[in-house]
């Protein structure tokens, strides 16, 4: 699942709190979960050939080469700047662990099934920021994070005879990204977006190899410009995310993500023939009905 960041990026970039254009953004938003969806798709076509690991490598490569130099321009920002260090790394590792358990899920379940089940991420933030914010949560919210938790549950179907361990690998996923969003909005009084966005970049770059020389397998001369797209599609289309977030609000955009759903079952089918099952399609409506009710309640009570 794409970042979800905040205000205050890079100098000439839009600030979020302004709202400039927020179709600008609706529209990046939706791009930007159509290449998110397409770079699954190519990613399990050679999950088989090619260690998660190493293909998670080859990611956070692209986007250091790519986006860290953007990052990093004029106001001029030192890595040594920040104020929560360990907090960044945190953040980090959780960011890694949320893509690692999401590409190592596409050799063992359909992409749209670890697509719906990735969007369970708001769902853990909700209890995660009730459990170590303290934050007052309201029985409509757990209400609606039970459903969303029920509808994960029908996708991963434990104890049932269709039980894939490998649909635990998204949700654990999942919780990792709501870890890391968590600890971005402990940050946030603190630490530029962009700066948060380099620790992301190298901490995963640098966890990634860390692992690859253990599992790397020279990939097929055919496999190379896969990995190079799955690379650029990536870092594009979060470079798409941040731009979009600097148009119009992250509780405007939210609901706008859940596209990638609609692009991971369009595309899951024409490629491999995935159709999702009864139990599934009933899971992503839960899911995304919860989603949506947070994202517009965090809107409403952002408006009041």
């Amino acid at each position: 699942m794409p970042d979800q960041p905040q205000t205050q990026l890079v100098r000439g970039w839009r600030i979020a709190s302004g709202t400039p254009n927020a179709l600008a953004g609706i529209a990046l938003v939706v791009m930007a979960s159509f290449i998110f969806a397409a770079s699954d798709v190519a990613t399990k076509t050679i999950i088989t050939q090619v260690p998660s690991f190493e293909i998670i490598w080859f990611r956070y490569l692209a986007y250091s080469a790519i986006a860290l130099p953007l990052l990093m321009r004029a106001p001029a920002v030192s890595l040594l700047s920040s104020l929560n260090r360990p907090l960044q790394i945190l953040r980090g590792l959780g960011a890694f662990g949320s893509g690692a358990f999401f590409v190592a899920s596409l050799q063992f379940i359909p992409i749209t099934d670890a697509t719906a089940i990735s969007f369970t991420a708001p769902l853990f933030v909700a209890v995660l920021s009730a459990v170590f914010l303290s934050e007052a949560i309201s029985l409509s919210y757990w209400g609606a994070t039970a459903c969303g938790f029920a509808g994960a549950l029908l996708i991963v179907k434990p104890g049932s005879a269709d039980f894939n361990i490998g649909s635990t690998l998204p949700l654990l996923g999942s919780l990792c990204w709501a870890c890391a969003l968590v600890l971005v909005r402990q940050m946030s009084g603190t630490e530029p977006m962009r700066l948060t966005a380099a620790y992301t970049a190298l901490i995963g770059l640098a966890s990634a190899s860390l692992i690859v020389p253990f599992v790397w397998i020279d990939p097929d001369p055919a496999i190379w410009p896969i990995l190079a797209g799955i690379g650029l599609a990536t870092t594009t289309a979060h470079m798409m995310t941040v731009l979009a977030y600097g148009y119009a609000p992250a509780a405007l955009l939210a609901p706008f993500s859940y596209t990638q759903l609609i692009g991971a079952t369009g595309l899951s089918y024409a490629v491999f023939h995935e159709t999702p099952t009864l139990p599934t399609v009933l899971g992503i409506i839960l899911i995304t009905a919860s989603g949506l009710y947070l994202a517009l309640r965090n809107q409403t009570e952002t408006k009041s």
